[in-house]
């Protein structure tokens, strides 16, 4: 079985120019503005356990699969597959103890890089160096959307009983700097990219129309919640609609089960390391260092997920 069939499913000539996942973002953001507006306690305690839910769910489950589609087989290869994720994990581990300020500034553009490239993998761009330029870029623009609009509360968090890092202070403050940059250097590529035919106006606009949805949601919602939406609808839930089709294809997989069973062992365990880590903070008694230090796990399977993720979508790009 080749690659066509899945490639067609990601084809930038396909007629279909919203995906299901911008519809459930766009339908979730109405829904949470009203639960909102109640200016509940309790509701938005709630909101924010469906958006943690959210993260621990779909957020984990779309990485839980990186050995497959890393290509490993299974046995010994798969085991030496976990030992280079565990060490790339350990090794980032030990640059936010040594250099924090380091790993926070390549955890920010890392994330930003591996958010562009699933959002524009579809169009298999070229020339890669331009098409890399307009991942960071787009990565880059969500980032800094919300460091813009919910500064204040970052700022704050940074204020609290715990130093954060001097980079997120500086990034918060010339945010807007950073996103009329960004933005103005975004539109250049993309347009640059258009004059080359390797986009279309259509397809501008339909980019530009995500990134509107993004800057009302980060505008209308803290930081955790509209992050949140757009970490498990726009970005989570399409990778891992990329990786059923590419299931379906390679190995065959016919229903959504199946699909389930393939990512649920790593899945769960990595929700019970975190249980496990959440439970060891607060029985230390130390629950104000919990979003430092969740930060850091993130960032630290961000790493080794995205280098896996960029081999994917560079096999898929050369099979088109």
């Amino acid at each position: 079985m080749t690659f066509h069939h899945f490639l067609y499913t990601i084809d930038p000539h396909n007629t279909s120019i919203l995906k299901p996942n911008i519809f459930i973002y766009i339908a979730s953001n109405f829904l949470l503005l009203h639960l909102v507006s109640l200016q509940s306690v309790i509701t938005n305690q709630v909101i924010h356990a469906l958006c943690a839910l959210g993260i621990l769910t779909l957020g984990i489950a779309h990485g839980s699969i990186d050995n497959i589609l890393y290509g490993v087989k299974p046995g010994r290869s798969n085991i030496v597959f976990i030992i280079r994720y565990v060490l790339v994990v350990g090794l980032f581990g030990l640059v936010w103890i040594f250099f924090p300020n380091v790993a926070f500034l390549l955890f920010l553009l890392v994330s930003s890089y591996h958010f562009g490239q699933s959002q524009f993998v579809e169009y298999n761009l070229k020339p890669k160096f331009l098409s890399k330029c307009l991942y960071m870029l787009w990565g880059a623009l969500i980032l800094l959307l919300m460091f813009h609009f919910n500064g204040a509360e970052l700022l704050e968090l940074q204020a609290s009983e715990y130093q954060f890092y001097p980079a997120l202070s500086h990034i918060i403050y010339y945010s807007y700097h950073y996103l009329v940059t960004c933005s103005v250097l975004y539109a250049i590529l993309f347009f640059g990219l258009t004059y080359l035919n390797q986009l279309s106006l259509q397809f501008f606009f339909k980019e530009s129309y995500i990134l509107l949805l993004v800057v009302c949601s980060m505008y209308l919602f803290p930081a955790f919640i509209a992050f949140s939406l757009f970490f498990v609808w726009i970005h989570s839930f399409k990778v891992i609609l990329q990786e059923f089709e590419y299931c379906k294809r390679q190995l065959n997989i016919k229903k959504i089960w199946e699909f389930i069973r393939l990512f649920l062992p790593l899945t769960v365990v990595s929700l019970l390391g975190t249980l496990c880590i959440v439970l060891l903070v607060f029985q230390f008694g130390e629950a104000h260092f919990l979003p430092n230090i969740l930060l850091i796990l993130l960032s630290c399977l961000t790493i080794p997920h995205s280098f896996v993720m960029d081999k994917f979508y560079g096999f898929l790009s050369s099979r088109s």
